[in-house]
C-alpha cells in the first residue's frame, strides 16, 4: 500500500530498495550533467496514467500534491480496484478509502513502522512529518543523471535525462528516464513559461525478491496529463461526504446549543420525492416545545403542536378551524425522552434533541454549502430509529465561525445550517436545511395555548409598575421586557409559563405601566410527567400572586448599564394594584374594574392591544377603550373551540 501513498516520482525510484540485482543494468553517470533536470513544482495536480508491461495493465492517478498545505491526495482507478488515499501531515493522518467496498480507514502517521515511514515524508525537527518537496527528491537522483538531449514522447518534443540509481550495498540497480517539455520549444497548454513541467517517466530494473530469492524485471511507464500548478481548493483534501473513516482522529467538536431556540427547516426526502416545511420552538428551561406543520394524514389543515412538559399534555391545535386537542405527551418525538418507563417523559436536552449526545461525530473540514462555508461532523449510528436498530449516516453542516448570519432583527454566530441523514437498509435518503435559526428565549410567547381555553377556566389580570414607561421598556426593548415580566409572574404565582397568556402593557399617566395579562386554570387532563408537587388551580395562583405584590415582593429586574454595581435596574409592582378584570360580553363601550375578590364570567383577550400605547407613550381615552371592547368581542363570533380529554387526532 505503501507505494501507493507517496508522489509518482518517488514510488518509482524506492520500488526496488529491498530487491537484489541480478546483472548490470546501467552504469551511474560520473559527473554533474550539463544540463540539470528540472524537478517538480511544490504543488501540483496531474492525471497519471501507469502502465505495467510485465503484469499487461494500466491504472490510472488523480494527484493532487500540496507542499505548502502539507497534504497528499491520490486517487487510483484500475480493472481491479478503485482507490483514494489522503495524506495529512499536519494531523498525522491517512485516509484510505476503497469505493468498491464503500469503506475508510484511518492511519495514525506516527504508529506506522519507521521503515515504511521514510517513505512518506521528512521529519521537521519537533518530530513531525512534513511532505516531500520536489529537493527531496532531486537529492536521489542528483549524482546520478546525465541530460541525453531531445526525444519525441507522445508526439511532444521533450528534454530528456536518464538517472542510473544504484541503491546501498545491495547493489539494487535501477534505470529512469525522465521526460520534460522541451524548454522554449513545446508550450503545454498550462505551463508556465520559465517552468517545464514532465511528460513522462520511464522506469525498468531487474532485482531478487529477498524472502523468496525469485528474479523480478519490470518496466514501467507513467504518462503525465494536464499537469498543472495546484488549482483545487479544500475539498479534494477531505474525505467524501457521507463516508464515515474507522478509527479517524476527533480534532474538532461539535458545536455547543443554546437552551432555548427556534428555527424554520425544509426535510427532503430524495426517496419519496417529497419536500416539507416546519417550524419549530424549544425551551429546555422553561419545559416548552412547539411545532407547525401540515397534517398530511388528516385533512390538510396547518397543526400547531404545543408540549408542556411541566405537565407532561400536549395541546394540538388546528390553525384553520381552531379546534384543539390534549393528550398526554407521546414517547416519542424530536423532543421527547422517557423516564423509566414509556408512560412518563422529559424533554430532550439540546444535544440530545440535535442527537449529539452519545454519538461519536468526527470533524470532516470545511464546505461551501447554500454558498456558505460551513463546518462538517459526521457519524455512524447504530441506534436509529430505536425500535429498528438500524445503520445510519448523520453528517451536520453548521455555519462557519467567519460567518454571521443576519435573521431579520438579530445576528448569530455558528448555526445549524444542513443536516443529511441517510441508511440504506432503513431506505432513508433524507437532507434538513436549516432557516432563521436564533436563540429563542423570549419566544416563550410563541407557546400559546389560551385557545384550548375557550370553554375552560380562565381569569383576566392587571397590576401596575411605577416608574417612566420610556425608562423602562425603552433600554432594552418591549419583548425582553414583557418576557422579564412574565418570568417574574410566574414565580411568584408558582405556574408553568404556558398558563400566562396575552400578556401586554397599557400606560398610566407618564410614571406607571399597567400590566394586563390572562391566567389559565390547570391543565385539563393528567399528564405523562410524574409531578412532585401538583398544579396550583387559578384561585390559588391569584392568591399567591396578590400576596407578593401587596408585601412589595413582586420585582422585575431589567438590564441597566448606567448602574455599575449591579449592572441591573429594580421594578417593583404597586402595592395592592392587583386586580381581576372582569368583561361584559355584551359590552360595546366599557370594561369592569372590580376588586380582586368579585367573582364574574371570563371569556379571553386579544395579545397586544395596548403595544402600540406603550410606545406612543399616552391614552387615546374614550376612543381607544372602545376600540379594545371593539376588539375583544371578535372572537365571540369565530368558532368555539372544542378540547376534549382523549387524542381524536394525529400530530
Amino acid at each position: 500500500m505503501t507505494r501507493l501513498l507517496v508522489p509518482v516520482a518517488i514510488v518509482t525510484l524506492v520500488a526496488i530498495v529491498n530487491g537484489q540485482t541480478v546483472a548490470p543494468l546501467c552504469t551511474p553517470a560520473p559527473t554533474t550533467p550539463s544540463k540539470p533536470a528540472p524537478g517538480f513544482p511544490l504543488n501540483y495536480q496531474a492525471k497519471i496514467e501507469a502502465s505495467f508491461k510485465q503484469r499487461n495493465w494500466t491504472f490510472d492517478f488523480d494527484e493532487y500534491y500540496d507542499y505548502t498545505g502539507n497534504r497528499q491526495a491520490v486517487h487510483q482507478r484500475s480493472k481491479f480496484f478503485d482507490n483514494k488515499f489522503i495524506q495529512n501531515y499536519d494531523n498525522s493522518e491517512i485516509f484510505a478509502i476503497n469505493y468498491m467496498e464503500g469503506t475508510c480507514n484511518s492511519y495514525n502517521i506516527d504508529k506506522i513502522p519507521e521503515g515504511f515511514q521514510k517513505f512518506l515524508g521528512t521529519k521537521t525537527p519537533d518530530g513531525k512529518f512534513h511532505i516531500f518537496s520536489s529537493s527531496d527528491v532531486l537529492k536521489l537522483v542528483a549524482e546520478s543523471q546525465s541530460y541525453k538531449g531531445i526525444a519525441n514522447i507522445r508526439g511532444i518534443n521533450c528534454d530528456w535525462w536518464q538517472v542510473c540509481k544504484v541503491f546501498g550495498d545491495s547493489g539494487a540497480i535501477m534505470e529512469v528516464d525522465f521526460y520534460y517539455a522541451a524548454k522554449d520549444k513545446w508550450y503545454l497548454p498550462v505551463a508556465n513559461p520559465t517552468e517545464q513541467y514532465p511528460v513522462q517517466i520511464h522506469v525498468k530494473g531487474t532485482f531478487v525478491n529477498p524472502i523468496f530469492g525469485t528474479t523480478f524485471n519490470f518496466e514501467n511507464s507513467y504518462n503525465f496529463l494536464q499537469f498543472r500548478p495546484l488549482e483545487v481548493g479544500d475539498s479534494m483534501f477531505m474525505t467524501d461526504r457521507g463516508l464515515v473513516c474507522k478509527n479517524r482522529k476527533s480534532v474538532k467538536p461539535v458545536p455547543s446549543l443554546p437552551d432555548a431556540f427556534t428555527f424554520r427547516v425544509e426535510v427532503v426526502d430524495n426517496n419519496k420525492k417529497t419536500v416539507s416545511h416546519v417550524h419549530e420552538w424549544y425551551d429546555n428551561s422553561q419545559g416548552l416545545f412547539r411545532i407547525d406543520y401540515a397534517n398530511r394524514q388528516g385533512d390538510g389543515n396547518p397543526i400547531r403542536r404545543i408540549h408542556d412538559f411541566n405537565t407532561g399534555v400536549a395541546y394540538v391545535i388546528n390553525k384553520f378551524s381552531g379546534n384543539c386537542t390534549a393528550e398526554p405527551i407521546r414517547p416519542v418525538g424530536l423532543d421527547v425522552e422517557t423516564v423509566d418507563d414509556a408512560l412518563n417523559v422529559r424533554i430532550r436536552t439540546a444535544k440530545e434533541f440535535f442527537d449529539f449526545e452519545g454519538v461519536n461525530y468526527t470533524y470532516e473540514g470545511m464546505r461551501i454549502v447554500r454558498d456558505v462555508p460551513t463546518d462538517v461532523w459526521i457519524a455512524k449510528r447504530k441506534n436509529w430509529p430505536k425500535i429498528f436498530n438500524t445503520n445510519s449516516t448523520w453528517e451536520w453542516f453548521f455555519t462557519n465561525k467567519d460567518v454571521v448570519v443576519n435573521t431579520g432583527t438579530e445576528f448569530e454566530g455558528v448555526v445549524p445550517w444542513r443536516l443529511e441523514v441517510f441508511s440504506k437498509e432503513f431506505e432513508l435518503d433524507i437532507i434538513t436545511n436549516f432557516f432563521d435559526f436564533k436563540e429563542g428565549r423570549q419566544e416563550v410567547f410563541e407557546f400559546d395555548i389560551s385557545p384550548c381555553y375557550v370553554n375552560l377556566k380562565r381569569q383576566d389580570f392587571q397590576f401596575a409598575l411605577k416608574g417612566n414607561p420610556k425608562d423602562l421598556i425603552g433600554p432594552v426593548g418591549l419583548r425582553i421586557f414583557r418576557y422579564l415580566t412574565l418570568i417574574s409572574i410566574q414565580g411568584a404565582a408558582v405556574i408553568s409559563p404556558i398558563r400566562i397568556a396575552n400578556l401586554r402593557f397599557d400606560v398610566d399617566g407618564s410614571e406607571k405601566i399597567i400590566v394586563m395579562f390572562t391566567m389559565l386554570d390547570k391543565a385539563p387532563i393528567k399528564g405523562s410527567v410524574e409531578m412532585k408537587t401538583p398544579e396550583l388551580p387559578i384561585e390559588e395562583a391569584a392568591k399567591g400572586l396578590t400576596d407578593y405584590i401587596n408585601n412589595g415582593q413582586l420585582s422585575i429586574l431589567v438590564p441597566d448599564s448606567t448602574n455599575s454595581d449591579s449592572g441591573v435596574k429594580t421594578v417593583v409592582a404597586e402595592p395592592y394594584s392587583f386586580k381581576q378584570i372582569v368583561r361584559d360580553p355584551g359590552c360595546k363601550n366599557n370594561e369592569q374594574i372590580l376588586p380582586q375578590t368579585a367573582a364574574g364570567p371570563s371569556v379571553g383577550v386579544v395579545a397586544g392591544v395596548s403595544a402600540a400605547l406603550v410606545i406612543l407613550g399616552s391614552v387615546l381615552g374614550i376612543v381607544a377603550l372602545w376600540m379594545v371592547c371593539f376588539i375583544k368581542q371578535k372572537p365571540n363570533s369565530i368558532k368555539e373551540v372544542k378540547i376534549v380529554g382523549s387524542p381524536t387526532s394525529t400530530a
